[in-house]
């Protein structure tokens, strides 16, 4: 399971997501994402310091979510990237296509 907790910033919502994205819930947490996108300043940040697994279901969500983001012109990221889950972005390449921050602040990640 995972669970997502939101923080409205003036410049950007920051969603923590803990636990495991996985086909059980990741077409769930999508919506609540872009719901959250939506209802926000245009900035979605996804901290995953504390994501432990992705599934291909998952990072299906992500892009998906990503890609919604984008169509409005919005700004997306992921944040605070444990090792593992930026090895796994990086053996399928999507290191390539997702921004990718060390911090929610910042500091874009040379991966």
């Amino acid at each position: 399971m995972i669970s997502l907790d939101h923080q409205a910033h003036e410049d950007r919502d920051l969603v923590l997501l803990n636990g495991r994205l996985v086909a059980s819930v990741s077409a769930g947490i999508a919506d609540e994402l872009i719901v959250i996108y939506d209802n926000g300043c245009g900035v979605l940040h996804l901290d995953m310091s504390a994501v432990s697994y992705i599934d291909s279901s998952g990072l299906s969500a992500l892009v998906s979510v990503m890609k919604s983001v984008q169509k409005q012109e919005g700004a997306f990221a992921l944040v605070n990237i444990s090792d593992e889950v930026l090895t796994l972005l990086e053996l399928t390449r999507l290191h390539e296509v997702f921004t990718i921050f060390n911090t929610e602040q910042g500091g874009q990640r040379a991966a």
